[in-house]
């Protein structure tokens, strides 16, 4: 029984196969990062207090909206590249990957260069916002350049990912990942040591492990797993860079709704409530990331399989497996209950006793994660088959709306009033998404 529940997962017989290979590996590795995400959290803030650990999250955040500079250029690649795979066509593969490639790092090249220029010339403080005697400028500007260096690198470095994805071998991602949280709290642990612990040092150690990894895995994944998908600059087609933009385009604008909704959130209950707060809230966040790491795990591998199936019209797999979604949503809302439930013990065991984390912020961080679930069932198979327009119109609308009703929410009811408007936000996509699941696969 056992011999043939591990044969049926590990050899890759079948597009549902590959499927549960991912899913099975990505849970395996995935647990081990969430451990990992968890105990980094506690020994970071033993490692500095409250406040400064909340200035690090509002830093890394606002840097990580600069994500959209790839202008979706990771997901057009992933999309344009598995429909080659599909059809046999190693030779466009390779080029689009050169072409992405060469694009990504003019792009990155270029945003950090214009960004290390308006480090020094705007009132980092005050767009933060964080009070100046709270950390030296020089240092602060520093910081920021360490960090913004280290993304840009690690976003051009992270196409390796989307190319695994699009090979259905998204678990490898998982464990590349897994390698770089593991050196990361290692470094932590031994900076926590000696007499060296600083904001800044701490972020040296996440600038070199990420991209580090990263480069490590790109090599062993061209020079030695797929060589045939090497990139070399002869191979570079401009006119591949339309097609990985035209289809990019569309989500680099997600991206973009993606961003305001989530976010903007720890800027906002900064400057509306506090820094405390923002620790509070991604305490709150990570605990129930639970949930939306589990579920993406399950969702991850439909992207790219959902490519291939709509490539070779199989329509009756991907009605079947929507079906199968739906329901392991449910067991998704029951797990979420019983985490809300438990929280107040599980912050008390994992931060300290004294932590608390207000009960209204637990119960809106749950709804909005259980809406973005839901959403995320039928967004994957959009995403996966190039059918964004309705997902775009509800991008576009979020972003119009988002910053200005959540700060509006946020003044009337705190920082539950700022989660509440990203599931307000999330309530119309509930009911439309199937409705047009439904017409697009004729279900």
């Amino acid at each position: 029984m056992i011999l043939k529940f591990a044969r049926n997962i590990l050899i890759e017989k079948t597009r549902s196969s590959r499927v549960k290979k991912n899913i099975f590996f990505g849970f395996i590795f995935k647990a081990l990062n969430i451990s990992i995400g968890f105990y980094t959290v506690s020994v970071t803030l033993n490692c500095i207090d409250s406040d400064t650990y909340g200035i690090w999250l509002i830093i890394t955040s606002m840097i990580g909206w600069l994500g959209f500079f790839d202008i979706g250029l990771g997901n057009g690649l992933r999309n344009k590249f598995a429909a080659a795979i599909a059809l046999g066509d190693d030779k466009q593969a390779r080029q689009l990957v050169t072409t992405a490639y060469v694009t990504i790092f003019f792009i990155c090249f270029t945003a950090n260069f214009l960004l290390f220029y308006l480090i020094d010339h705007v009132d980092l403080p005050r767009l933060i916002g964080i009070s100046e005697n709270k950390i030296d400028l020089g240092n602060l500007r520093v910081l920021v350049k360490v960090v913004s260096a280290s993304f840009f690198i690690t976003l051009t470095l992270n196409l390796i990912g989307a190319l695994l994805n699009a090979l259905q071998k998204g678990y490898i991602t998982a464990a590349i990942d897994l390698i770089s949280k593991t050196l990361t709290l290692f470094g932590i642990i031994w900076i926590s040591k000696t007499e060296n612990v600083s904001l800044l040092n701490l972020s040296l150690i996440y600038a070199i492990v990420t991209p580090g990894v990263l480069l490590l895995s790109s090599f062993y994944f061209f020079l030695i797993l797929y060589k045939r998908y090497c990139p070399t600059l002869d191979l570079f087609d401009y006119s591949k860079v339309r097609d990985l933009f035209s289809l990019g385009l569309s989500f680099f604008v997600i991206q973009i709704s993606g961003i305001l909704l989530y976010q903007t959130n720890n800027v906002i209950i900064s400057h509306l409530i506090g820094q405390d707060m923002v620790t509070k809230y991604n305490v709150s966040l990570k605990y129930f990331s639970v949930l939306s790491i589990a579920w993406s795990i399950v969702l991850a591998p439909f992207w790219s399989a959902s490519t291939e199936a709509w490539v070779t019209k199989d329509f009756k797999w991907l009605s079947r497996n929507v079906t199968k979604l739906i329901k392991a949503w449910i067991v998704l809302l029951i797990l979420g209950i019983v985490m809300l439930a438990l929280s107040n013990r599980v912050f008390a065991i994992w931060i300290n006793n004294d932590f608390r984390v207000p009960l209204g912020l637990t119960i809106t961080m749950l709804i909005s994660i259980l809406l973005s679930a839901w959403n995320g069932i039928f967004s994957h198979f959009f995403n996966g088959t190039g059918k964004l327009n309705v997902q775009l119109f509800f991008a576009i609308s979020t972003s119009v709306i988002n910053v200005p009703l959540a700060w509006y929410l946020g003044r009337l009811y705190g920082i539950e009033g700022i989660l509440l408007s990203n599931a307000i936000l999330a309530l119309p996509t509930v009911v439309v998404y199937p409705i047009y699941m439904r017409r697009l696969f004729q279900i």
